[in-house]
């Protein structure tokens, strides 16, 4: 069934179900309790599924974009799998998962190079969650003038010589 804008489904004989802040498998649940209770079926088996969950992944990742997804989930991992991994200028360190939450914006900073992500709340996407990949050092000092030392005493150089002669 099609959400409405006011977060609502309209399910025939139960009429008009609100399905905010409910996850698919409590939605079943409810949905199953509200048949059996209204005396309209005995044991009726009730499943719910996302079929248009998207996520988008930009920044240093092989294919960014928005991808869809019909899964009931997936994890971070696979969500950048679909965008073709980490490019050699990715940060594992620095990834950035934007998440709207009951309203409000949560923007969280993970590094892939621990465990700790793995059990915790972002390590499963949820519908309309952005992933942005940092780019890593190499590619920051890359994309400057004055990237590392090597450009400074090149640089140096070319003044100090253009000095002499000058000069001369």
């Amino acid at each position: 069934y099609l959400v409405s804008k006011n977060l609502t489904i309209n399910f025939p004989v139960l009429g008009e179900i609100s399905v905010a802040n409910k996850t698919p498998e409590t939605l079943s649940i409810h949905i199953k309790t509200l048949l059996e209770n209204g005396g309209f079926l005995i044991d009726p088996t009730v499943s719910v599924r996302l079929l248009n969950a998207k996520v988008t992944v930009l920044g240093e990742v092989k294919n960014p974009g928005t991808f869809t997804f019909t899964e009931n989930s997936i994890s971070l991992l696979q969500a950048l799998g679909l965008a073709g991994d980490l490019t050699i200028n990715g940060s594992r360190k620095d990834v950035i998962l934007i998440r709207e939450s009951s309203g409000k914006r949560i923007i969280t900073h993970l590094d892939l190079t621990t465990i700790e992500w793995i059990n915790g709340p972002f390590q499963n996407i949820q519908p309309n969650d952005v992933i942005v990949v940092n780019p890593n050092t190499a590619k920051i000092k890359s994309a400057g003038v004055v990237g590392n030392a090597s450009v400074v005493l090149g640089i140096a150089s070319v003044i100090l010589s253009s000095i002499i002669v000058l000069s001369r």
